[in-house]
């Protein structure tokens, strides 16, 4: 793949990356707004499939990249491109450090507000015993659900 081409290809990916990202967030968001069961295990299986193409498009990324800098590291210095292929590839390794960056912190802040619906479950726990055991092991059930 020419240069410009494979440039201009990374930074589709790069893109599709920041899509997943923003909907990796979304269902982020829909699985801890809703008590339902069956939109619960709906969400859980669209973000587990979304996460595996993220990290493949991630991976696929940084190897594109890697590439591309090994490229033009073996080409000559003096090639009048050289300097632009180099900004290039560093556009490229900034651009794709802070989605990854975005990604870290989507997932950093998900796992900080289930942890926070876990602790606050926990406390309005004992409140559930009077309804007895069917509601007690629902909501041991759903409190295993938000652990995975």
């Amino acid at each position: 793949m020419h240069g410009g081409t494979q440039v201009g290809s990374i930074q589709d990916s790069i893109k599709q990356l920041h899509e997943n990202i923003n909907a990796v967030s979304d269902l982020h968001s829909r699985r801890l707004a809703t008590t339902d069961d069956a939109l619960q295990s709906a969400s859980t299986s669209q973000l587990s499939q979304l996460t595996a193409q993220t990290s493949a498009l991630t991976n696929s990324i940084r190897n594109q990249i890697t590439s591309l800098n090994n490229s033009n590291k073996s080409s000559q210095q003096a090639d009048a491109d050289f300097r632009t292929r180099k900004g290039q590839i560093a556009t490229l390794q900034n651009s794709f450090k802070r989605a990854l960056q975005d990604y870290q912190e989507v997932e950093k802040k998900s796992r900080d507000k289930y942890r926070q619906r876990m602790e606050r479950q926990i406390r309005i726990g004992p409140s559930l015993r009077p309804l007895g055991p069917r509601r007690c092991c629902q909501f041991v059930e759903f409190v295993r659900r938000l652990a995975q």
